[in-house]
């Protein structure tokens, strides 16, 4: 999929089927586009947990309150941070955004649907998901990425260009 068009047509997925499966090579190929985003100083403080138990990406679901239609997710990849790797305090929040970015972005391009639960910045949501997951203190819990097949294909529409939004040379 051309990048531009990948970017404009992503939509979140609002159901899954089921019985949906996402491969060890799409698994594989999403982790290394969620690698290759842009880091501070290169550091990278990004850590992934690859969540592939139904009971466990319930729970999940449950525990950050989301739609229950993401209870039926294939895959869930959670997105941390390792905060002994980093220069600039608060940084991973950044880094850890773009590397969520690229992971959807992945996904779209794989076929795959996708739903990104924000944790980050809530300390209620970063501590509970924290203790489920059995984090290292050193490691915060920034996003869930519930990933599967849509249960009905999701709209190709291109998003618009709101020209209210761009501002040229001043505001």
């Amino acid at each position: 999929m051309e990048t531009l068009r990948a970017i404009v047509t992503r939509r979140s997925t609002q159901r899954f089927k089921s019985e949906a499966v996402v491969s060890e090579a799409a698994r594989t190929d999403l982790l290394r586009a969620a690698m290759s985003a842009p880091s501070a100083d290169k550091k990278k403080p990004w850590h992934f947990l690859v969540i592939k138990d139904a009971k466990a990406l319930k729970d999940l679901a449950v525990l950050l309150r989301e739609r229950d239609s993401l209870q039926s997710a294939a895959m869930g990849i959670v997105v941390c941070a390792d905060n002994a790797e980093q220069r600039h305090m608060g940084q991973w929040a950044i880094d850890c955004s773009a590397a969520t970015q690229n992971l959807i972005l992945a996904a779209h391009d794989k076929g795959l649907g996708s739903a990104w639960a924000r944790v980050f910045p809530s300390k209620g949501r970063m501590k509970t998901v924290g203790e489920f997951l059995r984090l290292p203190q050193h490691v915060t819990p920034f996003s869930v990425v519930f990933l599967g097949k849509p249960e009905k294909p999701l709209s190709k529409r291109a998003s618009p260009l709101e020209k209210k939004k761009v501002h040229l040379e001043s505001w």
